[in-house]
């Protein structure tokens, strides 16, 4: 192809400026530059259906270009999206046991469910396609334990958040620091910086303050639940050492690790709904009958929003009424922003780390309580702030920060850097 003295091709013939699929990653800046003059003269002067070629391969190159970026930020833009998305996942979790609480354990049956049905996919898709990293050892025996201590934490959790504000979540939810700073020790033998030590005494302090001054026994927040809630952080940090145990072991495989993991706690899920459901007479047939019962009115409330329960309900019962309008278009949502979150957090484990992670997740706090006070975001389970919230607030976020400078005094001083990776994407 012939040239002028700049470089700009001045044969029109060829539906391309250059041979894109032997010298496309080769090319300088100037020689980029001098194809998309080409490729404008082209759609000037040419005839029309050298323009519309032209046209369709300046934008297969608009968005060759947007994938090679995004290709190249996928760390940085995957760290955005995890903490976002954590962020948002709270107030959705919450504004959806907010429309199903008389059905909540049903309600975390069928996430559960649903995406232990996803991870199947994903498991038959890698088996058939990766066969060689579907091939690795994994043993999932370690996860009979976790499936029991994530029993406990997801029952206990959503027992409490049915009536535990979204505010007091974010608070009462900053309980694990500690506590998961207690168990890694313990299990572990993990040692933590002196700064890290006094910011578990700050977390816990501020977290507890908020529901011991403000006992506030409201239908969106009483005591009682914020100490069920409270609870739940207790196997969930003895889960989260653990983890941590599975994710730096050189068997860790994060396929299998989520295919089982999810299976398990669907069916340990299963059993804490079976023996939490209140006796109330006729036998094992009568017990059975209200549990089916039970999941049926669940499934009618979460995805057709049909009320079952309207009389003898209301603030001062022993139940609430249904309010189950809006609940199928939250799950939805919900079950969108767990999607990308999973995915965000695999590409961070890929090039980062759990301690990376962690820290990620100090970010959720601010971010949680501005959405939370936000009603186009919140909806019905919007918060408000007192004075009280912000002292708690601002002396948690003061503790987590504090625990982050601890934690980069350890790297520096062991000459670490903060993300290792955890997962090889060369056997992917």
């Amino acid at each position: 192809m012939a040239s002028s003295s700049s470089g700009i091709p001045e044969s029109f013939d060829s539906p391309y400026p250059r041979d894109y699929e032997s010298n496309e990653d080769s090319l300088s800046q100037s020689e980029v530059d001098d194809d998309l003059v080409f490729l404008y003269r082209r759609m000037t002067y040419g005839t029309f259906s050298n323009r519309i070629a032209s046209f369709m391969f300046l934008v297969y190159r608009f968005f060759l270009c947007i994938l090679q970026w995004l290709k190249s930020q996928a760390f940085t833009l995957s760290c955005i999206a995890f903490v976002l998305m954590d962020a948002l996942i709270t107030v959705m979790y919450k504004r959806l046991i907010d429309h199903t609480k008389n059905y909540v354990m049903v309600t975390m049956q069928i996430i559960i469910g649903t995406f232990a049905s996803l991870i199947g996919i994903v498991y038959i898709f890698c088996s058939i396609f990766f066969k060689e990293y579907m091939s690795r050892p994994f043993s999932p025996r370690p996860l009979f334990v976790l499936g029991v201590l994530d029993m406990f934490s997801t029952g206990l959790t959503a027992i409490g958040s049915t009536h535990t504000s979204g505010f007091m979540l974010v608070l009462l939810s900053q309980i694990g620091v500690p506590l998961t700073m207690l168990t890694c020790y313990l299990i572990l033998s993990k040692k933590y910086h002196r700064y890290q030590y006094i910011s578990s005494v700050f977390i816990l302090t501020f977290a507890v303050l908020k529901p011991l001054l403000s006992r506030d026994d409201s239908t969106n927040n009483r005591l009682f639940h914020n100490l069920i809630f409270m609870g739940s952080c207790i196997p969930d940090s003895i889960a989260a050492a653990l983890r941590e145990r599975q994710y730096t072991s050189r068997f860790f495989h994060v396929v299998k690790y989520q295919f089982y993991s999810l299976w398990l706690h669907f069916g340990f899920n299963l059993l804490f709904t079976t023996f939490t459901l209140p006796y109330t007479g006729g036998g094992i047939l009568g017990y059975f009958e209200n549990l089916a019962k039970l999941f049926f009115d669940g499934y009618k409330c979460l995805f057709f929003g049909i009320n079952s329960i309207v009389d003898n309900c209301g603030y001062g019962k022993r139940v609430t009424c249904d309010d189950c309008g809006e609940a199928a278009k939250i799950f939805f949502i919900y079950l969108i922003l767990s999607t990308i979150l999973r995915i965000s957090y695999v590409l961070i484990m890929m090039d980062g780390s759990v301690t990376f992670t962690f820290l990620l997740g100090t970010v959720k706090v601010p971010l949680t309580s501005i959405a939370f006070s936000l009603h186009f975001i919140a909806g019905d389970s919007v918060s408000t702030f007192g004075t009280l919230d912000l002292v708690c607030f601002f002396g948690i976020v003061g503790g987590l920060i504090l625990y982050s400078v601890g934690s980069k005094c350890m790297q520096e001083a062991r000459g670490e850097e903060l993300s290792q990776p955890l997962m090889e994407t060369s056997q992917a």
